[in-house]
């Protein structure tokens, strides 16, 4: 990703969702966001399971 960034100028993230949209853009992100970190990822998932649908 850092690499993506040197050659574009743009985080990876910015450039999905300007190419992407629906749920297509929705998973690339969840890739994205679990390869960096990968137990940040789940709990940040968690945390909305069990507090969003309250």
């Amino acid at each position: 990703f850092q690499q993506f960034q040197l050659i574009s100028d743009q985080d990876i993230e910015q450039a999905i969702s300007e190419c992407c949209d629906g749920n297509f853009q929705e998973l690339l992100i969840a890739v994205v966001l679990c390869v960096r970190d990968k137990a940040s990822y789940f709990a940040y998932k968690l945390h909305n399971a069990i507090y969003i649908s309250q």
